[in-house]
């Protein structure tokens, strides 16, 4: 279906708003980065000490923290994961945390990675043992710190995205009104992709009975109350052209048959469906 001025106009409107929410959404990261990053300057004074080896670093995120280290018998360029920490809230609607458990793999290996790697684990328990309440307390006081700016970020995403919503709806109805436009005049016809006969669209005229293959369909009349329409539907195939001397040389064939009774809403839903090929 070709695009209207109309439409044209409004998806360039879209596109102005595509770039604003783009925009909406780095400054929205850019509010996560730092309270991320506060949140891990204060986890790296309790932490910090227990970063021995080369490399050793530790990845915060909203609700866990992972200490990661370089492992020289592996041939992988990641570190690898140690040993994580998770913060848990109450309840799902809580953004305040109550807990915090530990996660780490077990092994059998004895290798000096895996040896120093207990030590680390036995010194972050100690900490715990000691500071977990405190650690919480000032997670808790950073996520609240930065709650109000974080909410006005995600408000300014949500009122622009609206916004990108309703200018879709806006080129939904033209073309519904388009497309009842063109069912009021009692006529449609749908183009084909790439010469296929396949690609044209698929009407359900009755429970069990399929046609495919619709180039074009005409209402001939409607029923009283409006909901079912006998038709005239012109399809179109492809077989072989025997009278081509040249082999394999297909051409296209046209079969025009009519139809009583046809549900108004299939014919509509056949035709919506496949509106980015009405002519």
């Amino acid at each position: 279906m070709k695009k209207t001025k109309e439409i044209k106009a409004i998806e360039l409107k879209m596109k102005v708003q595509d770039k604003l929410i783009e925009e909406s959404y780095l400054k929205r990261d850019e509010v996560i980065k730092s309270r991320d990053q506060v949140q891990k300057d204060q986890l790296l004074e309790y932490f910090g000490e227990v970063l021995t080896e080369s490399g050793d670093e530790i990845y915060v995120s909203r609700d866990r923290v992972e200490f990661r280290r370089i492992d020289p018998t592996s041939t992988s360029k990641w570190k690898k994961e140690i040993l994580t920490l998770y913060f848990k809230s109450k309840d799902w609607r809580s953004s305040e945390i109550n807990q915090i458990d530990t996660s780490f793999y077990s092994t059998s290996d004895n290798s000096l990675f895996e040896l120093q790697r207990m030590l680390l684990i036995g010194k972050v328990g100690e900490i715990l043992i000691d500071h977990s309440d405190d650690i919480i307390a000032g997670h808790n006081k950073i996520t609240s710190d930065y709650a109000g700016t974080l909410r006005k970020a995600e408000m300014a995403v949500q009122e622009l995205e609206l916004v990108l919503r309703a200018f879709g709806k806006e080129i939904e109805d033209i073309e519904n009104k388009v497309i009842q436009d063109k069912i009021d005049t009692g006529c449609v016809e749908f183009k084909m992709r790439d010469d296929n006969p396949r690609t044209l669209p698929n009407l359900d005229i009755r429970w069990d009975w399929d046609l495919n293959n619709i180039q074009k369909i005409e209402i001939l009349s409607k029923t009283a109350s409006g909901l079912s329409a006998n038709i005239k539907v012109k399809r179109c195939f492809k077989q072989y052209d025997y009278d081509n001397e040249d082999e394999g040389v297909t051409k296209l064939i046209y079969q025009e048959d009519t139809f009583d009774k046809v549900r108004m809403s299939k014919i509509n839903h056949m035709i919506s469906w496949n509106k980015e090929i009405i002519v």
